[in-house]
């Protein structure tokens, strides 16, 4: 059977996080637009809206779709961009300097890197292409140099240029490249600073000689070396970078697609990392990100699952423990994973590239009623006073005020005009977003909040809040409040 690292891959697929309340079912799947073979994804806000938007690389369609978000977990196709052909990466970053996101496609079929600079009128402007390496499949933005222009890396799925960087320029293009490696094949990369010298090293999936591969450099020469290497189980193919036990050191885990088991390698500094766990995962994991799907802010594990037509969850149970893997089905294929807040309910939800299915499906979490009160917040946590009435020429003014949660903990207030029943893990999702406010407090700090502009007499305003305490969400609680003329 000819090795999956080949396999094309056709849909999207985007995952919101649920509550642990509802772990059984945790995600409700709507769908969203699609081009033709989406391949890659990436998140940013491309139009400066405060909201995450998506671009996704269509391989067969030979262009990049611009899906806008209306911050509630929502998209619209706003256009198509033609690149390279076969494109099988994409990524967001500003190049240029000028504030917006420009994206950059690793072209695998015509083996070169597009790039359409952010455009306010249309979202992207002209395709500008550089030829690179042959079958570059993999592409991310960051500062390698230091020079504090954004660069672009590559992974090729080619021993003779297993990865290229390109050094940003500033203005939109690049100054030089340089490629790392040899006699390999890459399958993924990831950027971060291992060693805390201020500069990235590149975390690279070797498929060839199935291990993990971390390159560095210096700021004297600027060129790269591997400093370590670590062997993984099988056929690695997706990569992620994260604090899984909260020790500040950046672990690393690995998808290994033929060996069903994604491999934890916890990190030592330095660039350094001690030996492998092999975790349990879906059938064929293509991708793996790092999130906290339960809100217990514990890390989990998400795989997209070639094998399955799903993703697994790998609930984290600290100290680099996992749950067995709990699969929800998607689209056939799925391949790309993306973490990205979608629907600003300050969750990390996940965006998952499907194959052969050319369907985007949206997994939105599930969470308690909202409570109408007349007159104060629920619970034993806290309380709710009117100090201001709202009048056509002052603002409304609400003081929230914790009792029963210690200090350390967080404490979230969401507000909207009307009731929101749209439901989401913690919380409820705001349904007027153009006069609403997210806020995050303190507990035992008094919050004053002010409506932006003046109200009319009789207008309801629905408020709602929560804390997280010993990592368990508690009090999803409403107020409602109705303005009055002053007396």
């Amino acid at each position: 059977m000819e090795s999956l690292h080949r396999c094309s891959l056709l849909a999207l697929a985007v995952l919101l996080a649920a509550p642990a309340a509802d772990a059984q079912d945790p995600f409700v799947i709507s769908a969203l637009p699609s081009g033709s073979g989406p391949r890659d994804l990436a998140a940013g806000d491309v139009d400066l809206d405060g909201h995450v938007d998506l671009v996704v690389a269509n391989q067969f369609g030979g262009d990049l779709s611009l899906l806008l978000g209306d911050g509630a977990g929502g998209f619209v196709l706003a256009g198509s961009f033609p690149v390279g052909g076969q494109p099988q990466g994409v990524a967001l970053v500003d190049l240029d300097g000028d504030g917006r996101l420009d994206a950059v496609s690793a072209d695998s079929g015509s083996s070169s890197v597009t790039v359409r600079l952010g455009d306010a009128l249309s979202g992207f402007g002209p395709a500008v292409a550089t030829a690179v390496g042959a079958q570059p499949v993999a592409v991310l933005g960051d500062d390698i140099d230091g020079d504090g222009f954004p660069d672009v890396a590559l992974a090729h799925d080619s021993g003779a240029t297993p990865v290229t960087v390109l050094f940003g320029d500033g203005a939109g293009g690049f100054s030089d490249s340089q490629v790392i490696g040899s006699g390999f094949c890459a399958k993924a990369l990831a950027s971060a600073d291992l060693d805390g010298d201020g500069l990235p090293e590149l975390a690279v999936a070797d498929v060839t000689d199935v291990q993990l591969r971390i390159f560095s450099s210096s700021a004297a020469n600027g060129v790269f070396a591997e400093i370590s290497s670590y062997p993984v189980v099988s056929e690695p193919r997706g990569l992620a970078l994260g604090d899984l036990d909260g020790d500040g050191l950046l672990d690393a885990v690995v998808a290994n697609t033929d060996g069903d088991e994604v491999s934890v390698l916890p990190g030592l500094g330095g660039g350094q990392f001690s030996s492998r766990q092999d975790i349990p995962a879906g059938s064929l994991p293509a991708d793996v990100v790092i999130l906290d799907v339960d809100g217990d802010e514990i890390p989990d594990l998400l795989t997209s699952d070639l094998g399955g037509s799903s993703v697994s969850v790998m609930v984290g149970q600290g100290d680099f423990a996992f749950a067995p893997p709990q699969s929800y089905a998607t689209g056939t294929f799925p391949q790309s994973l993306v973490v990205a807040d979608v629907d600003a309910d300050f969750f990390d939800d996940a965006v998952v590239a499907n194959v052969f299915s050319n369907s985007v499906l949206l997994l939105d979490a599930q969470a308690g009623p909202f409570v109408e009160l007349p007159g104060g917040l629920e619970g034993p946590w806290g309380e709710a006073l009117l100090l201001g009435s709202g009048i056509p020429a002052a603002d409304l003014q609400v003081s929230l005020v914790n009792t029963g949660v210690p200090q350390e903990n967080w404490g979230y207030l969401l507000s909207g005009l009307e009731k929101a029943n749209a439901a989401f893990k913690g919380g409820v999702i705001v349904p007027d977003f153009d006069f609403g406010a997210v806020l995050l407090m303190r507990s035992q700090v008094p919050l004053v909040f002010r409506w932006p502009k003046a109200l009319d007499p009789g207008v309801d305003i629905y408020m709602q809040a929560w804390f997280r305490v010993d990592k368990t969400i508690v009090g999803t609680h409403g107020l409602r409040v109705v303005t009055q003329h002053a007396p």
